[in-house]
């Protein structure tokens, strides 16, 4: 009965210590923090086209190591919160650009952090602020109309943009690849290699082209 009872009460007492431990202070903080930035939409090259091809949204292009993106992540965090309370057909999203260079460079981003609003894709260039109010404002009052569109030929949604894009996607993987194999391969391998490239692409280059072939006529005077 002994053994019974130091049993249960072992029991109680990790019950009780898992319950402290789930209601303090900072998981409570941590449960906070996702409510609010589930609220923004994680955009990939993958989802980008399909999710905001049509409607109303604001883009956030944005990089891990961006200290700007650091300090402006709260203050977008608890704009989408509200306005995914408060205004009806409007979501916020954010990009990664390291992760996602195709719809990076069909922005044509240069800095960081950067705002966009999309409307039907249309494209407008937002001013960046930490003001919360004043974006929500802008949003609720529906002032992006009052902004100029970007170009239609190079509209991250046109042929253009999306050419663009694919060359962003490439880089990225030859600057990957580059940096594998300066990584793995010695030094001489990847020099052996480009030259290998260099002297094929030379060859091709300088072979002059076959003489067609042709019936000789006889010259009659």
């Amino acid at each position: 009965m002994r053994l019974s009872i130091n049993t249960l009460l072992l029991a109680v007492t990790l019950l009780l210590a898992v319950s402290v431990s789930a209601d303090s202070p900072q998981t409570r903080k941590s449960k906070i923090v996702s409510k609010v930035t589930r609220q923004v939409v994680d955009l990939t090259d993958a989802n980008f086209d399909s999710l905001v091809g049509t409607g109303d949204w604001v883009v956030e292009f944005y990089a891990n190591w961006c200290g700007y993106c650091r300090a402006f992540a709260t203050t977008y965090d608890e704009l989408a919160e509200r306005v995914n309370t408060e205004l009806e057909g409007i979501k916020l999203g954010r990009v990664n650009i390291d992760k996602n260079p195709a719809v990076t460079s069909r922005f044509f981003v240069s800095r960081l952090p950067t705002l966009f609003y999309v409307h039907d894709k249309e494209v407008r260039e937002m001013a960046l602020t930490n003001d919360k109010e004043a974006l929500f404002k802008f949003l609720e009052e529906g002032d992006f109309k009052q902004l100029k569109r970007t170009n239609a030929w190079l509209s991250p949604f046109s042929p253009i943009g999306q050419a663009v894009g694919f060359m962003g996607t490439l880089g990225q993987k030859v600057e990957a690849g580059l940096r594998y194999a300066k990584k793995y391969l010695p030094t001489w391998a990847i020099v052996l290699a480009a030259g290998l490239v260099i002297g094929l692409v030379a060859r091709r280059s300088s072979t002059p082209p076959a003489k067609k072939a042709g019936v000789a006529t006889k010259k009659t005077d």
